[in-house]
């Protein structure tokens, strides 16, 4: 896509106006583009042209995402062609610590994990890893780390 000319006449790229986004929420951190393909995608950004600018939407989801998430908040910003980032929207399901969703509220380093699985226990669904390992998902939302 083409980028939108700022007031002093430089380009407001795609890629700058997530930037601009993604620094609003430190849960917003490593957070990477909607991949369609990818089953289990937890958190995501989607990027579109404004009416003046790049609207950005970002999604969290919890809650059996590998169906598809049960839960989901989303935000969605306009950033303006000078670079102006602006909250035009908050929906969805409040997250479980109780922060509701206002960005900041859930603390830098936060890791959204549901659930827990105990080594020894039955298998409670197919999903339920047998070995009593559990995938985490760091921060960033990318970086996987298996517990040892």
């Amino acid at each position: 896509m083409s980028p939108f000319t700022t007031p002093g006449g430089t380009p407001l790229a795609q890629a700058d106006a997530v930037a601009r986004v993604l620094a609003q929420d430190p849960r917003f951190a490593g957070m990477v583009p909607l991949d369609p393909d990818l089953i289990g995608q937890s958190a995501w950004y989607e990027v579109g042209p404004a009416v003046v600018g790049w609207r950005v939407s970002v999604t969290i989801g919890w809650g059996d995402c590998q169906a598809g998430c049960i839960s989901r908040h989303v935000w969605v910003y306009d950033v303006d062609a000078d670079g102006t980032v602006t909250l035009v929207e908050e929906r969805g399901d409040p997250f479980e610590d109780g922060s509701g969703g206002a960005p900041g509220s859930g603390g830098e380093g936060d890791a959204d994990i549901a659930g827990s699985q105990v080594a020894g226990r039955p298998r409670t669904s197919p999903m339920t890893p047998a070995s009593g390992r559990v995938l985490l998902l760091a921060p960033s939302h990318r970086s996987p780390s298996v517990p040892g």
